[in-house]
């Protein structure tokens, strides 16, 4: 087996893993709109069985201070039968799955391209889009976070209520990083025009 074809064939190989990590974000929202409490399961060793935490749908600076509360999962269970509070749930959970689904197709995508014809104008647009996924994803945070405040704060506050907590470290690095590979593929498609125009001029 010569360079090139490993090449390829690693290339194909982490396409498709990229995609299989892409469709598995969409699991959590779909497991949402059955029950809530689905997204929450979690293996336990032993008896390692699968086991819901009903804690684990609250934004994560609510979870300890919820475990430390008496009766506190019994009232999350409750409070899930309130007709809207699924669907922020799963609003939640998709306004963060959706973007990294995108994300991960477009590298699939970029790279099968790749491995066909090398950088194109259609690769580019894969890595263009799973950037533009990875700006969204940065940006859908606060949202998410807000959403399962809505849902959930009554239960410590006594009062419904919407906020919008912003982590801006985790949002500034989200935003540098999309930033950064949204100007990578600029310069590559500038030298690959540059390329072209030397190519006719030749």
């Amino acid at each position: 087996m010569d360079r090139a074809t490993r090449f390829r064939l690693v290339c194909n190989a982490l396409a498709v893993v990229m995609l299989l990590v892409g469709v598995r974000q969409l699991v959590n929202p779909v497991l949402t709109l059955s029950n809530p409490l689905y997204s929450t399961a979690q293996l336990n060793c032993p008896p390692c069985a699968y086991q819901l935490d009903p804690v684990r749908l609250l934004d994560s600076p609510l979870q300890k201070r919820a475990w430390q509360t008496d009766g506190m999962e019994q009232r999350i269970v409750e409070r899930l039968q309130v007709p809207h509070v699924p669907w922020l749930i799963f609003a939640a959970e998709a306004v963060r799955a959706v973007p990294l689904f995108f994300l991960f197709l477009g590298l699939a995508a970029g790279i099968r391209s790749f491995v066909k014809a090398g950088f194109t104008r259609r690769s580019m647009l894969w890595l263009r889009v799973s950037a533009a996924a990875a700006l969204i994803w940065s940006l859908a945070g606060p949202l998410s976070r807000s959403l399962r405040a809505s849902a959930f704060d009554v239960l410590f506050t006594g009062v419904e209520k919407f906020r919008l907590p912003i982590g801006f470290h985790d949002l500034i690095q989200g935003l540098l990083i999309s930033g950064a590979a949204l100007v990578a593929i600029w310069a590559i498609e500038e030298a690959m025009a540059i390329r072209s125009s030397l190519d006719d001029y030749v």
